[in-house]
């Protein structure tokens, strides 16, 4: 594909990608903590009710939506957002959505200016190589998705597998008193095992960084934002200069909450890489299909 970014003063049409800040909103306001992301939205696949919306907007235009909704599934919304269906689920139904740049994609001709414009000058020079080239990304894709599922299999394993007490009864009026929106005793009870499980996994991943001394670093925010939105992009066929990938983690990374999402991920990366290290892990070959049933049981 070939694309151009639109100008600011041109409006969104219904083939084009919009690059928009998406935070969850409490009370009219940006919540804090709250579900947030610089995100590509495809105009082509939103929902009716949004694409009525973006059709027509302008650079810099803002509103609410229903994230949830956004493309027609709670998937669809956790997959635009990055987070889990859990996450967004318990979110609550109002967004702020500000356009922040538009891109409009154009049918190219398979030829030396398209290799040369998706991997830049002189990378590939033939159809051969550009299928190539693809399907690395492709398994790039699918390794990320292999190590989100080690992931969950890891904290499934540790859970199971270290005990010790929580505080239960003081950990529920913790949860009641510092919930943001009023909730029953009751209410915690029933989702307590949830809870539970969160504040385990929490202990378990302090000790590990603490005994062994893992740490991360600003830098490697940085790069983990720019690795973000470059990906970001990339899926719908597009390149990002270096010059507005800064820009770009430069928004990001002035919202606390992503931020601290990025330190997050990075910790979680880094704790997964000392599990592989000191741990046998078990390989198992299965078909694309099988991995599909075996990632959607995880989350």
């Amino acid at each position: 594909m070939r694309y151009g970014t639109v100008g600011s003063g041109d409006v969104v049409e219904e083939k084009d990608i919009v690059v928009a800040d998406i935070a969850e909103l409490e009370g009219g306001e940006a919540k804090e903590n709250g579900v947030a992301k610089l995100a590509n939205v495809s105009v082509e696949k939103a929902s009716d009710v949004f694409k009525k919306q973006l059709v027509g907007a302008k650079i810099d235009a803002e509103f609410t939506v229903n994230i949830k909704e956004v493309y027609e599934g709670l998937e669809g919304g956790a997959s635009l957002m990055g987070v889990d269906t859990a996450e967004l689920e318990a979110a609550g139904n109002e967004f702020s959505v500000k356009v922040v740049s538009v891109s409009r994609m154009q049918a190219a001709e398979l030829n030396q200016e398209l290799f040369n414009k998706v991997y830049g000058e002189g990378t590939v020079s033939s159809i051969e190589e550009f299928r190539t080239k693809l399907s690395d990304e492709a398994k790039g894709m699918l390794d990320g998705q292999g190590k989100s599922k080690l992931r969950n299999d890891v904290v499934e394993y540790l859970l199971d597998s270290v005990k010790f007490d929580l505080p239960d009864s003081f950990l529920k009026r913790f949860i009641q008193a510092t919930a943001k929106e009023p909730v029953t005793l009751e209410q915690i009870e029933a989702d307590y095992d949830q809870h539970s499980n969160t504040f385990r996994w929490q202990l378990i991943e302090n000790k590990l960084i603490t005994t062994y001394e893992l740490k991360v670093s600003d830098e490697e925010v940085k790069g983990k934002a720019k690795e973000m939105i470059a990906a970001n992009f990339k899926q719908y066929g597009q390149e990002v200069a270096d010059e507005d990938l800064d820009t770009y983690a430069a928004t990001v990374l002035a919202k606390e909450d992503e931020r601290q999402k990025l330190y997050n991920e990075l910790y979680s990366d880094k704790i997964l890489e000392l599990v592989k290290e000191k741990c046998k892990i078990d390989v198992k070959g299965v078909t694309y299909d099988e991995f599909v049933k075996l990632s959607a049981k995880a989350k």
